[in-house]
């Protein structure tokens, strides 16, 4: 472009293509990836561990509730949580911390390889895309992705509510705070069941 004069909106133009030519080949060679699944829930891959969360807002008792369930490629439950959270908030925010509560039990156990699976398109977009984001779950998105580095691979995926069952019900019907690995409540593990026989 020297010598030569360059009209204004051509430079936007070629900034804007610029950017996401450079955007694009961050996120090819990003750990962090990102797929979509429909329907029911699947099996992770070998040496993998899918990590499915969902946020339910209680608007009444102004709380929100968090479910969180780990399995393995076999579909066995490996690690599982159910919280409830004295904040109020609207969907996306209690999505947002269950996919908080997802990642760190993630780097909690030491688990390199990990899937982090979720029923909120937006959240899942977000996490996805690794840009900046101003909105009031700004912040814990970054926390999210601050983790990223902590796997070997770490894959952000969107999952239809059918698909997302377990987490589901442990976010609406916590009460407290409870925890646990392979041992699961029988009301989760009819439902473990049922996703492995899909």
């Amino acid at each position: 472009m020297e010598g030569k004069s360059v009209e204004p909106s051509q430079v936007s133009v070629f900034a804007a293509r610029y950017l996401e030519s450079y955007l694009s080949q961050i996120n090819a060679s990003s750990q962090c990836a990102s797929s979509v699944s429909f329907g029911s829930w699947s099996a992770p891959l070998l040496d993998f561990v899918k990590i499915n969360f969902d946020g339910e807002v209680f608007a009444a008792e102004r709380a929100m509730g968090i479910g969180v369930v780990a399995r393995n490629p076999q579909g066995q439950c490996t690690a599982w949580l159910a919280q409830h959270v004295n904040h109020v908030g609207d969907g996306e925010s209690a999505e947002a911390w269950a996919a908080r509560e997802a990642i760190q039990l993630a780097v909690q156990k030491d688990w390199r390889s990990v899937v982090i699976e979720g029923d909120c398109a937006p959240l899942i977009q977000k996490l996805d895309s690794r840009v900046r984001d101003f909105s009031s779950i700004g912040p814990i998105v970054y926390e999210i992705l601050s983790f990223v580095e902590c796997f070997l691979h770490c894959h952000f995926n969107w999952v239809q509510r059918s698909g997302n069952e377990v987490a589901h019900f442990l976010a609406q019907t916590t009460t407290s705070y409870v925890e646990g690995d392979s041992i699961v409540p029988p009301s989760v593990l009819d439902l473990l069941s049922a996703d492995f026989d899909l």
